[in-house]
């Protein structure tokens, strides 16, 4: 998986970077953006498949990305604080995320994103059960 980081604050965001490099699945960081007008430039013409997003950003709220660009990425919201989670969830949200960084949580969070765009496995021979019943006439 690509993620691209939206993070302001350096220390936050090679705490992030390492905690991701360490994680049990497989991703790549394809790009770390600082603000909400350098990631609005970026978006227009760049994609990943999960963002991590800081709220607070030197520019202002990262809410401001996902409104103007209609942006339809799952996100995991990472932030100090925890009166925006509700808000948070008004976008594509998978995860909030309080600083300081944990581990488990990102690791948990990740699993979300994992389990959320698997592709379902189809049990074809409980299917061919299901339509022989329905041909048989027994609903």
């Amino acid at each position: 998986m690509e993620v691209v980081i939206i993070e302001d604050e350096d220390l936050a965001a090679e705490s992030l970077e390492k905690l991701l490099l360490k994680s049990e699945h497989k991703l790549t960081i394809k790009k770390r953006l600082e603000s909400v007008a350098q990631s609005i430039e970026w978006f227009k013409s760049n994609s990943c498949d999960l963002i991590l997003s800081d709220i607070h950003l030197g520019d202002g709220e990262s809410f401001e990305i996902f409104e103007t660009l209609k942006i339809t990425t799952p996100i995991i919201f990472t932030t100090a604080f925890d009166k925006y989670a509700i808000q948070s969830f008004q976008f594509f949200a998978i995860d909030y995320l309080l600083k300081p960084y944990d581990k488990h949580k990102l690791d948990k969070a990740l699993g979300k994103y994992v389990d959320y765009t698997a592709t379902p496995t189809a049990d074809y021979g409980q299917i061919e059960h299901l339509l022989a019943h329905l041909k048989g006439g027994n609903r």
